[in-house]
């Protein structure tokens, strides 16, 4: 009677592992996520900005158990935010 992880929880333990060079662990860890899942988890890394962004919000546990859906991130990635400059008229 395991409770599911979330999402978040998730990508802080593969983040954690990875870190610590434990592939074993990081490989049980994207066990649980689905096939979906994981190959969006597996896109972040052909973001590295976007990874880091990600990886600095580690330090933020609940936000990033409570917060994160990986299954959103496609949308997330495809919003192109390009700086806003002001224009001098």
């Amino acid at each position: 009677n395991e409770r599911v992880p979330s999402d978040g929880e998730i990508y802080l333990k593969v983040r954690q592992y990875r870190y610590e060079a434990n592939s074993h662990f990081e490989n049980r860890w994207l066990a649980r996520l689905s096939d979906n899942k994981a190959r969006r988890l597996r896109g972040l890394e052909s973001h590295p900005s976007v990874r880091a962004a990600f990886d600095s919000l580690l330090g933020l546990p609940s936000l990033m158990i409570h917060g994160m859906q990986i299954g959103s991130l496609p949308q997330a990635l495809a919003i192109c935010c390009d700086e806003v400059r002001s224009s001098d008229s």
